[in-house]
């Protein structure tokens, strides 16, 4: 035999040996097993008939116990009942007694207290009655003594009421002395002050006047200089005058008709603004025949002089306001000022600013727009100057 053949023999032979004792070792222990169940089970059945005949010994203990105990109390009750008997007798007696004895003592105090209730009663009567006397003594005494005091602060007040007539009387007369002297015044004031006024608005009427004529002055000029610069523009572009036939003439400039008197402006209360002159139109050049390219000269020169020249002539045309607010009062200065400053104010606003009272601001105020300085609109005050820049 080969040692393989040799080796797996032992090992079939080994394998059957395990075989065998595992199965032995099974049976031992199915025997075993059966053998504890049965054990435990007569054990069970041991402990079960133990426990039912201690059961039934307890509830014959229980049983007993509780008949005794209700035959002891049941006898405790008896002796309870038979001493709530005795003592509900004895304190049926003490109640007695002590409710006779109260009654007895009751009826000696109700006795003393009749007695008692009766001399007080007397008693009071007879105080009530003095003391009526007194009161109605007293009463007549107290309605005595006012009737004098009545009689006393009637006379007085008669007396301070003639004084206070007299006073016032007096204050009325001084008051009304005060307010004539005192509208006499204003009176004066406001004469002075109208020709103040007048004064100042003539000399800003002729300041305006020659303003007009020096800014018409510039502007002869500036149509001269225009009109030179026209003919070197179109001696530029076209050569001579008279060589073109189609060429138009340059229009003239609209300028505002000049018053014809001054006695128009004195007449009207708010200074007159310089009107606007118009601008001058300047109609572009547009030929009428095409030139060649060789006789066309070089043409951004001559075009960009004369946007040049609108604008210098438009700054040299718009008004300038002037008002003569040196000679005006120190608070109407000061009103115009702050109006000035802050481009437009209301009535609170100025009062808060300056520090002054409501009757000063309007009294001011009313005179700056009589002097035409100052005008009211939607409750806001503003220059003249200012409405005009916004109606235009």
């Amino acid at each position: 035999m080969s040692p393989v053949t040799s080796l797996q023999a032992s090992w079939q032979q080994q394998r059957q040996q395990r075989q065998q004792t595992l199965a032995q070792r099974q049976q031992q222990i199915r025997a075993q097993l059966d053998r504890f169940q049965q054990t435990r089970h007569d054990n069970a059945i041991v402990l079960r008939h133990n426990l039912q005949q201690f059961q039934a010994q307890l509830q014959q203990e229980t049983q007993d116990f509780l008949s005794q105990v209700s035959l002891q109390r049941q006898e405790q009750a008896m002796q309870l009942t038979q001493q709530l008997c005795r003592s509900t007798q004895l304190l049926r007696q003490q109640t007695a007694e002590i409710l006779s004895m109260q009654t007895a003592d009751r009826a000696l105090m109700a006795q003393q207290l009749f007695q008692e209730l009766g001399e007080f009663h007397t008693s009071l009567i007879d105080s009530t009655a003095l003391l009526r006397e007194n009161l109605q003594q007293q009463i007549q005494l107290l309605r005595t003594e006012t009737q004098d005091k009545l009689q006393a602060h009637h006379q007085e007040r008669i007396q301070n009421q003639m004084e206070m007539m007299q006073e016032l009387s007096n204050y009325i007369e001084v008051l009304h002395f005060e307010v004539q002297t005192y509208l006499s015044e204003l009176a004066q004031s406001r004469q002075v002050q109208s020709q103040q006024l007048q004064r100042q608005l003539q000399e800003g009427r002729d300041r305006r006047l020659a303003e007009t004529e020096a800014l018409f002055a510039q502007l002869a000029e500036f149509r001269a200089e225009l009109r030179s610069i026209y003919a070197d523009v179109r001696r530029s572009v076209w050569g001579k005058v008279g060589t073109e036939p189609n060429a138009q003439p340059l229009p003239q400039p609209t300028t505002a008709p000049r018053p014809k008197s001054a006695q128009a402006r004195i007449t009207s209360s708010v200074p007159a603004a310089v009107s606007p002159v118009k601008p001058i139109a300047l109609q572009p050049i547009v030929p009428t025949q095409p030139a060649s390219p060789a006789e066309t000269p070089p043409q951004p020169a001559a075009v960009e002089a004369v946007p040049v020249a609108v604008p210098i002539a438009m700054s040299l045309l718009t008004p300038v306001p002037s008002f003569a607010t040196k000679e005006l009062p120190l608070l109407e200065q000061q009103i115009y000022q702050h109006i000035e400053h802050t481009q437009g104010a209301r009535l609170t606003e100025i009062e808060t600013a300056i520090g002054i009272n409501r009757f000063q601001a309007v009294e001011a105020l009313r005179s700056l727009i009589k002097q035409g300085l100052v005008v009211q609109r939607n409750r806001l005050y503003l220059l003249q100057s200012d409405r005009l820049q916004s109606n235009g």
